[in-house]
């Protein structure tokens, strides 16, 4: 969903939602909305759809009966602090590509798991919003300049944006959804105290059940990685872009970091209601090592 609001201070009444946004000019820079309110008047924060945006819709539906928008075929997540120095970013700036649509458009056009977007044809994307804002005002057929930050290094892929074959349900996963350990074969499991982790090996139903050859199972969390983005029956599979096969490599690349290091994951999970899989990407700070 595209919610790129404009925030403004007009009161906004019940009912009169699709007026015009006026600046002292009398220019019309957005369409009234939505409001959020206690009082359900006017009392409260009015949104606006900017006007790009609607020009864009309301010429699609005019010459086509429908809305027809271009897609790139990313997931993305805001760039916080934590990604930026896990990535030795210069600045916290862009979202980050956590997959790439098998027929999407970026996958066509080279990009990759990973990527940090900036702009899209000269406008930046601060924000998945933003980004999905830029997007939304394009159609399929049309070649965009995406600059992206991969490994460090500045540069621009030209996508040729496709249409989106249908609408797909949310996939995001509610906290009361988190997903159950998944069972396990091997009897040993390794603590890591320093990022309050217990993984294991994969079984080799697992490993059929999440379309891997390897990763590590986190098995249980807290501490440190308490209230994170990462749960039980998530599968580890890389670790600062290093891929990781057992909990043996995936041990060695902890005992590198420092407390205060900034690890970037990559995990795979499966959502507990559908059964399909995903990948996100989670940071995780190193603690200090307790005990001797």
């Amino acid at each position: 969903g595209v919610d790129d609001f404009i925030q403004t201070d007009a009161a906004i009444n019940p009912g009169n939602s699709g007026g015009a946004l006026v600046n002292t000019a009398g220019q019309l820079v957005g369409i009234n909305a939505a409001i959020a309110t206690h009082t359900g008047v006017f009392e409260g924060y009015g949104f606006a759809i900017p006007i790009n945006l609607a020009r864009s819709v309301a010429d699609d539906l005019i010459k086509n009966g429908k809305i027809n928008r271009g897609y790139i075929g990313v997931q993305i997540k805001p760039v916080t602090s934590d990604i930026a120095q896990a990535m030795h970013l210069d600045r916290i700036e862009g979202v980050l590509v956590d997959d790439v649509m098998a027929d999407g458009a970026a996958k066509a056009a080279g990009v990759k798991i990973g990527d940090v977007i900036l702009s899209v044809d000269g406008r930046s994307t601060p924000t998945p919003n933003s980004l999905q804002a830029t997007v939304a005002t394009k159609h399929p057929g049309d070649v965009v300049a995406v600059a992206i930050i991969r490994d460090g290094k500045p540069i621009t892929v030209r996508v040729t944006l496709k249409a989106r074959a249908d609408e797909t349900a949310d996939a995001s996963q509610d906290a009361d959804d988190e997903p159950e350990p998944t069972a396990d074969a091997n009897k040993g499991a390794t603590t890591m105290p320093t990022l309050g982790l217990t993984v294991a090996g994969l079984d080799a139903q697992t490993k059929s059940d999440y379309g891997l050859s390897g990763g590590v199972l986190v098995r249980q969390t807290g501490g440190i990685s308490y209230g994170k983005e990462i749960f039980p029956g998530d599968v580890i599979v890389e670790a600062n872009r290093t891929a990781v096969n057992s909990p043996k490599e995936f041990q060695a690349i902890v005992s590198k970091a420092k407390p205060g290091d900034v690890l970037l994951l990559r995990v795979k999970r499966r959502d507990p209601r559908s059964g399909d899989v995903s990948a996100t990407y989670v940071t995780l700070t190193v603690g200090a090592a307790t005990g001797k």
